[in-house]
């Protein structure tokens, strides 16, 4: 009798966690010192249930931005269509977040002010391996993307947007002077990343007239960001510029693509990007060849296998990707620790670089152009520089 009262139990918590959010319930997760005290990404903030992210959520904007802390999501989460606070609505979240290949469902924000999405805004941040797996986002303001609203970060500290994917609905109807819409993120400030993410929800932008930015994955990208490997396939709708895969772009795309066939641009010659340079990296095919194994191999890029194969459709991401890497032998590259410096000799140039520290915050990314590439770093120690899958353990002073 004792053991099937304990199996009862058991089954009544997965079905009680499980349920729909109810839009007002907030939790503190639990954190035990050495265990899961968010101080390194095997030691993270577990966030088992909706009431969870929902206090994260009141947390963030209440002023604590977890800067250079870890949080793990550890089953898909129901939303139930309760108007959702952003995270980051007031305040900017700062710390890594892990979706651990989890999914949202029935995200709703209806919100008339800047900064729209399940992550408002986001400093210095890590948000990867996450889906929006549906959802309504409508909004009146601007920098609005369903995984974030606007990124931000340092030089040596980016933000980046890693193995993430929308399937959710986006609709903006602002008035501001500058309107950035995306599947994905609103905007990429200075210093951010947005890399193997794909977005298969319609994007609707019926904002300022003579200045609004629409795209696919980004509604625009500043200098010192940069779109990688991702792709999308929702319908892009627009009053003005607007582009299959980025609306507006003053920095770095690499092997982004849109499905030509549904996601149409201001005009056949700017169908890929709204607005800017750099449309030969963004690129347009038909629903059919973006459907073919053979797109799997043009996402991955440099011996990759973040993207596989999903049979009779589009490309779907592995389950999970990691800033937490073992140390293996580089050779292909000779890398030095200077004082204040990384700096990497003699890699395949085109190749990209990921540097982080040794609890797993992203320090440094980017892509091998030239015999010698220097990455300043701000604080002595022991940092892990990969190159393709290569990775080693640099000591700097």
């Amino acid at each position: 009798m004792k053991t099937k009262l304990i199996l009862f139990l058991s089954i009544l918590s997965i079905y009680l966690s499980a349920a729909p959010w109810d839009g007002t319930t907030k939790t503190m997760w639990n954190s035990v010192s050495g265990v899961n005290d968010g101080t390194s990404a095997d030691k993270p903030f577990l966030i088992n249930t909706s009431e969870n992210l929902a206090k994260l959520a009141e947390m963030v904007n209440a002023g604590t931005t977890y800067s250079g802390q870890f949080f793990k999501l550890t089953s898909n989460l129901d939303l139930g269509n309760q108007n959702w606070t952003c995270i980051g609505d007031a305040n900017p979240f700062s710390g890594i977040f892990d979706g651990a290949g989890n999914s949202i469902s029935n995200l709703s924000i209806t919100k008339w002010s800047n900064n729209i999405g399940l992550f408002g805004t986001i400093n210095s941040a890590t948000i990867k391996n996450l889906g929006i797996e549906s959802g309504t986002i409508t909004c009146g303001g601007s920098n609005a993307g369903a995984i974030v609203g606007t990124a931000t970060g340092a030089v040596d500290n980016l933000s980046t947007i890693s193995n993430c994917y929308n399937k959710a609905i986006v609709m903006c109807g602002a008035t501001d002077p500058r309107v950035y819409i995306g599947g994905i993120v609103g905007i990429l400030l200075n210093n951010s990343w947005l890399d193997h993410c794909y977005n298969k929800g319609d994007i609707t932008n019926n904002g300022n007239v003579s200045s609004n930015y629409t795209g696919g994955i980004v509604g625009a990208v500043a200098n010192g960001s940069t779109v990688y490997s991702c792709y999308s396939v929702g319908v892009v709708a627009s009053n003005n510029t607007k582009g299959g895969a980025i609306g507006a772009q003053w920095s770095s795309a690499v092997s982004v693509y849109y499905d030509a066939t549904v996601c149409v641009g201001t005009n056949a010659a700017t169908q890929a990007m709204g607005s800017g340079a750099n449309t030969a990296d963004v690129t347009g095919f038909t629903t059919a060849t973006m459907k073919d194994v053979a797109f799997v191999a043009t996402l991955n890029h440099f011996g990759e296998s973040d993207w596989k194969v999903k049979s009779g459709d589009y490309p779907t991401l592995t389950s999970s990707l990691t800033t937490f890497m073992r140390a293996t032998d580089l050779s292909s590259a000779k890398i030095i620790g200077r004082k204040a410096m990384i700096e990497i000799n003699e890699a395949t140039v085109g190749n990209l670089f990921t540097i982080t520290n040794l609890i797993g915050s992203l320090v440094s990314k980017g892509f091998i152009n030239g015999t010698t590439v220097q990455v300043p770093v701000k604080n002595a120690g022991v940092y892990l520089v990969q190159i393709g899958k290569n990775v080693t353990k640099i000591i700097v002073e």
